[in-house]
């Protein structure tokens, strides 16, 4: 946090994963840690859909006022889950659970 904003690469060179819809970038995959945190959204849906509460998942994900979310990651990982993750959730304009107590 204190070396501010780099420049980060957000694409790889691979033939599996979520590709870019992009001319130009056929060969190209987003890297994992760019959508992956997009995962933990949807497996929260799917838990609360098999718990009979198929709109439970919001209680978690669009209640920032009720929750405190606290993360643990690898150093690796700051960058994607404290500006990539909630940038893509702010541009939603949807109201979300944002906000992580970082401790390094």
């Amino acid at each position: 946090m204190q070396e501010g904003l780099r420049p980060r690469c957000i694409t790889r060179d691979l033939v599996w994963g979520v590709n870019v819809p992009k001319a130009g970038f056929e060969d190209k995959a987003f890297y994992v840690w760019f959508d992956a945190p997009l995962g933990y959204i949807s497996m929260t849906q799917e838990w609360a859909s098999a718990q009979g509460q198929p709109e439970g998942w919001r209680d978690w994900w669009q209640r920032p006022d009720e929750v405190e979310l606290v993360q643990f990651m690898a150093k690796d990982n700051v960058p994607f889950h404290t500006v990539f993750w909630p940038a893509m959730m702010i541009d939603t304009a949807d109201t979300w659970t944002l906000q992580a107590l970082l401790k390094v």
